[in-house]
């Protein structure tokens, strides 16, 4: 006989007796999972890992034994643990562009003249990490050069290799162990320390140089390829040329489009003066980016997006409606004083879609306001709707959590509104989706999350078309304390 319900494991076509029992949990599903971050940079061929292999990563030895230590990779990854992930890490590696197919390594040179007259100690910084030699008294050009390359090859996490000049011997040569572009943001510092205030040797006035020649980025089309449908909700990437960063925005507008929901958001980071940042920022007009302009810093830029991203993972992880102001980032070095973007160069930068930091007092860098790069408008016009990350990120969850609330109806009849509709069927009417949405606006939406407000005001319309239930939503989520305007008028 026909059963009055609808089972969905029991058939009730038989006239054996007992008892039979089914477990249905789809109405406590809640929908929780654990997020990933990706990171994408070069790996060294000591790397155990093949190019283009998706391996997740938990400690920085996993990271340098599969990319190699001291690849942009393994430091990305190094970055990225030392600002405390609280989602799921992967990484997917790129082998450098050969030679002879445009890829080359930025490179440059520092000479030192003149023998020591006072024993001290040498420091050179690449990158931001510090590395630091004895010299005695007496120690000629040569000697020290020989010293620096040595303590500089040794320590083999850093980004550069070192070679004594052949013809000058004074000189030291140094090459990014990467070929591509990225290698043109790697600075190198060399300062002599000693007891005395006549420091010997003196340096040419090239003591503080910034690698050049670096060509030939890898493709970032074969990452988007290797991606497939795997959700990846936060990317870190390296390179901000123009045809990977193209490539990269029609990408992940393909990923956040209503038939994928995977949308993932993309954290890059800029180098350069306050004007080149600006005149990159207006180039791009992507929702799915989000790009810090780092100034004269000695940590190269992709070494601040692994930072960023981590950080701002954790927080929107936890709640993608709160901003990320005042967050603190680990592993990134401020430029000097003199050279930070003052309060009207970082305004002028939020409209040209570069977000912005601040430093503190203990020389920390501070989170300030991050934000998107999309400016316009399909008519060209000024658009801040997407602005801030939040708005974007807010919706990826807002539309995955109604994506939940309806899971457990995927089998159900579609019927309009009727009182002779039969109960106990698993039949979806538009008043019956109507209620659903009220009560997991006004429950979990305001009361639980608080990624949005005014339930009152919650009036979606639910119609039905044919086989399709049609819904037009109002959500109204909530904004964040950005500023605070007071006027005080004093009276006697």
């Amino acid at each position: 006989m026909s059963s009055i319900f609808s089972f969905n494991n029991i058939f009730t076509n038989t006239r054996l007796p007992g008892f039979q029992g089914e477990l249905d949990p789809s109405q406590a599903n809640t929908g929780s999972r654990n997020w990933n971050l990706l990171v994408v940079g070069q790996r060294l061929a000591s790397g155990a890992v093949d190019a283009l292999d998706p391996v997740r990563i938990t400690t920085v030895a996993e990271a340098e034994t599969n990319f190699g230590r001291g690849s942009m990779l393994a430091n990305m990854l190094k970055t990225v643990l030392d600002n405390n992930p609280g989602n799921a890490v992967w990484a997917i590696a790129l082998d450098d562009v050969a030679g002879g197919s445009g890829g080359n390594a930025a490179a440059g040179s520092i000479t030192l003249a003149g023998n020591a007259s006072h024993s001290g100690r040498i420091v050179v910084s690449i990158a931001g990490k510090e590395v630091g030699v004895g010299m005695v008294a007496g120690d000629t050009p040569n000697t020290m050069v020989s010293q620096i390359v040595a303590a500089v090859n040794a320590a083999s996490d850093l980004d550069v290799n070192a070679a004594q000049n052949g013809g000058t011997t004074e000189q030291i040569d140094f090459t990014a162990k990467h070929a591509g572009e990225t290698g043109n943001a790697l600075v190198v510092k060399i300062r002599v320390e000693a007891a005395s205030e006549v420091t010997a040797p003196t340096l040419t006035s090239n003591g503080t140089i910034t690698l050049t020649g670096g060509t030939g980025n890898p493709d970032i089309v074969d990452v988007l390829d290797v991606m497939g449908s795997d959700w990846y909700r936060w990317m870190i990437m390296p390179y901000t040329d123009d045809t990977n960063l193209t490539a990269l925005e029609t990408e992940l507008e393909n990923r956040f489009s209503p038939s994928k929901q995977i949308g993932c958001r993309a954290f890059i980071a800029f180098a350069g003066t306050y004007g080149a940042a600006a005149a990159f920022g207006d180039t791009r007009n992507s929702p799915h980016v989000s790009c810090m302009g780092t100034g004269s810093s000695d940590t190269p830029p992709w070494i601040w997006a692994s930072a960023i991203a981590t950080v701002c993972s954790n927080s929107l992880a936890n709640d993608p409606t709160r901003q990320m102001r005042s967050l603190k980032l680990n592993g990134v070095k401020p430029p000097r004083v003199q050279d930070r973007f003052i309060d009207t160069q970082r305004d002028l930068l939020l409209f040209d879609g570069i977000s912005t930091y601040t430093v503190g007092s203990d020389n920390s860098i501070y989170l300030e306001a991050i934000i998107t790069m999309y400016q316009e408008n399909a008519q060209g016009l000024p658009d801040d709707s997407l602005l801030y990350l939040n708005t974007m990120e807010w919706y990826e969850m807002y539309r995955y959590e109604q994506r939940v609330l309806f899971a457990p109806y995927a089998r159900d009849k579609l019927a309009e509104d009727s009182p002779t509709l039969p109960k106990g069927q698993p039949i979806m009417t538009p008043k019956k989706a109507k209620g659903l949405l009220a009560d997991w606006y006004a429950r979990l939406m305001v009361g639980t999350y608080g990624w949005c407000e005014q339930p009152e005001n919650y009036e979606p319309q639910v119609v039905k078309n044919g086989n399709r239930l049609e819904i037009i939503d109002n959500p109204n989520p909530v904004e964040n304390n950005r500023q605070q305007f007071v006027r005080s008028v004093m009276t006697l």
